[in-house]
């Protein structure tokens, strides 16, 4: 025999095994995709064309619960486009629900048969692996503290001995203040980039805002003005909290070295400037 046939018997039995374990499991199957009972006629395929065109958009715009609906109607209508059982697949496992997009794909699977190609049947072994470990149970939590297991001194050494207290100053938590300020503010200057992108967009369909009647140019106008508000808050948060933990951690450090009676010298001041402009936008498409 050879390897092109082998290749083929191969092929041909992982399809039919995982045929029998559609057909065979309670959780996955082809029960939720009703069986191809009818010839579809002209205008069912032309419709099932247009709902596929439809399910598209709505796909490429990350709207994937309603590219699914879309592409379950579209099935409806043309029973024997088993390949939107592949597209309903790929849009429940980007909602992140792997149960249902394994009932869509071994759909496909059990009613192509044998033409089924091998990366849909590879795709199914490795969501049902993944499906697996998602519901691996969580581990037990850890045994209570033995209660006559005795404890340190608050300034001890768990001896008996002491350690005398050191003027600390106020540690981390100020830096972390101002990496959550950072990364807002970086996040606020990417949601105005993204919401000046959409409205170039829309604006380069429907220059004219008060007559357009592109719903598409709307919705990306309004869109892209949602964006920039919340873009601007978000950024002017971002400052404030990199402002003050600043101002936390220099007066927290001069606060500690006085205590312990070494002087640090360092004046600190607080000013309080137009460092920000923010957006104030209103209208729409």
């Amino acid at each position: 025999m050879s390897t092109q046939h082998t290749l083929e018997a191969v092929r041909s039995g992982v399809a039919a095994g995982l045929l029998v374990l559609a057909i065979s499991s309670n959780t996955f199957g082809a029960a939720s995709y009703p069986a191809c009972d009818h010839e579809p006629t002209e205008s069912d395929v032309e419709a099932a064309k247009g709902m596929h065109t439809a399910a598209k958009q709505f796909y490429d715009k990350a709207r994937y619960d309603r590219a699914i609906e879309t592409w379950v109607d579209a099935y409806n209508f043309d029973c024997n486009a088993h390949m939107l059982l592949i597209n309903i697949g790929n849009a429940y496992e980007k909602l992140g629900e792997t149960e249902k997009a394994i009932q869509a794909l071994e759909t496909y699977i059990a009613r192509i048969g044998d033409k089924a190609d091998r990366t849909t049947v590879d795709k199914v072994v490795n969501l049902k692996a993944l499906l697996k470990r998602q519901q691996k149970p969580d581990p037990p939590p850890p045994p209570p503290p033995d209660p006559t297991t005795p404890k340190p001194h608050p300034n001890g050494n768990g001896d008996g001995s002491t350690t005398p207290d050191t003027a600390a100053g106020p540690g981390v938590l100020p830096w972390v203040v101002i990496g959550v300020g950072g990364a807002a503010a970086i996040a606020g200057a990417v949601l105005l980039g993204v919401g000046s992108s959409k409205i170039s967009d829309a604006e380069s369909i429907c220059p004219s805002h008060d007559q357009c009647d592109d719903l598409e140019a709307r919705e990306l106008g309004n869109d892209g003005l949602t964006l920039q508000r919340a873009g601007g808050g978000v950024f002017a948060v971002g400052l404030l909290a990199i402002g003050g933990g600043l101002v936390w951690y220099f007066l927290g450090s001069g606060s500690s070295s006085s205590q312990a009676g070494s002087p640090t010298g360092l004046d600190v001041g607080v000013s309080v400037g137009p460092a920000y402009q923010g957006f104030s936008l209103t209208g729409s498409f």
